[in-house]
């Protein structure tokens, strides 16, 4: 029986799709991979600053955004079907830096890019370039759809499937406050994201003068360099945090974790009293001396070792906004609910029966997204896999 099959978005996500429908493929039929570029896969240039940090040797799936989805579609893949399997089995040569990431052994995106278009090449995917797909319905003749669109799918596209919102994260953010006396700089800090929220008084519930109390939420906390910018701040840990902050948000920078110390308080003040209070003393050889001058735009008493001591360890920059940019983004947050989606095949379940053919999802389109390390091309890799895999076998 004839069955045709169709991927829109040829990504890292849509490209193994198409190729592992492909293999697995038991029916005589057309597989079309539809791009709106004029080339292929060429999104995958831009990861890991050129680089293409694919995966990464501990993967903590509770850092993905909706872990509990990722997890029940890892229980059901098979032998063969890990990211590294995936690239190994289209000639990839990978390595392991000393923080546990993978990347081509090259240290070069264009080898990813390669083995896939090569293996795309091999397959018999007809490829259908510089073709926008904006309805499902333009589609009618395929007896499945897989959509691999990443953040580009249009609203027309999805419309039937219940879908969240879609921002850019894993970017830089830009703060409130003017930081440019420091740009340029990198400081190794614990970066924790406050949310300040309203909670009703319970005590004075039954009270005419009852009123919302603020108190304080810790959304985010994480170790790591950040760097800063005219705009606000850059950097991994920042681009972590930028997956979880909304406009107004308290960022609390501590400048001093990374010393070792039984007690921190103490061998700052120690320090301080062994510079005799001078604060120009205090920062010499702690911190970059435009750091050290951004942190003295806020002292109001010079001979205060408290203060000194609260803004080295509890350093507050304001949310403005995290950069929508593309080209300062690396990945999406929201897209198809995966409340409506098969972990097992990632086949999409409508709200409203708008074509007759099966729809499937994988990639960045989905409400996945995972922190830096590896964690999205990961993501794109195996569901594009297990989608291209349900496809072939399903219809």
């Amino acid at each position: 029986m004839s069955k045709n099959i169709a991927i829109i978005g040829s990504g890292p996500a849509g490209i193994v799709a198409a190729i592992s429908a492909s293999l697995h493929s038991k029916h005589d039929g057309n597989i079309f991979l539809f791009e709106s570029l004029k080339d292929v896969c060429k999104t995958i240039l831009a990861t890991g600053n050129g680089r293409c940090n694919f995966s990464n040797v501990v993967l903590d799936i509770d850092r993905f955004n909706n872990p509990h989805f990722v997890n029940e579609f890892r229980r059901f893949s098979d032998l063969g079907e890990d990211v590294v399997s995936i690239l190994e089995s289209f000639g990839l040569e990978w390595m392991v830096n000393d923080a546990g990431l993978m990347f081509p052994l090259s240290n070069k995106a264009s080898s990813v890019r390669d083995v896939l278009v090569g293996a795309l090449g091999k397959s018999d995917v007809k490829v259908v370039a510089d073709r926008q797909i904006s309805f499902i319905s333009e589609l009618c003749d395929f007896d499945a759809v897989i959509i691999a669109t990443g953040h580009r799918a249009c609203t027309d596209l999805l419309s039937g499937i219940k879908c969240f919102p879609m921002r850019r994260v894993l970017c830089p953010i830009k703060t409130r406050e003017n930081v440019s006396v420091a740009d340029n700089v990198r400081s190794r800090v614990n970066l924790k994201v406050i949310r300040t929220l309203k909670e009703a008084n319970k005590s004075a519930v039954f009270c005419d003068s009852a009123k919302d109390k603020d108190f304080e939420q810790l959304v985010f906390e994480e170790d790591g360099e950040v760097q800063f910018r005219k705009y606000g701040i850059s950097g991994i840990v920042t681009f972590n945090a930028s997956r979880y902050v909304l406009s107004g948000d308290k960022l609390v920078l501590d400048f001093a974790s990374p010393i070792v110390a039984d007690d921190i308080k103490n061998h700052l003040q120690a320090r301080y009293e062994k510079c005799s209070g001078d604060v120009d003393l205090f920062f010499k050889g702690f911190l970059h001396e435009n750091l050290a001058r951004l942190i003295k735009t806020r002292i109001k008493k010079q001979d205060s070792f408290e203060e000194v001591f609260n803004l080295v360890t509890s350093f507050e920059l304001t949310v403005d906004e995290v950069f929508k940019d593309e080209k300062l983004s690396q990945v999406s947050r929201g897209g198809i609910d995966v409340n409506y989606v098969s972990p097992s095949t990632l086949e999409v379940m409508p709200l409203e029966k708008v074509v007759n053919h099966k729809i499937f999802a994988c990639g960045e389109v989905l409400d996945i997204d995972g922190p830096c390390g590896g964690y999205n091309l990961t993501w794109c890799f195996e569901s594009g896999w297990r989608a291209g895999k349900s496809t072939a076998q399903l219809v």
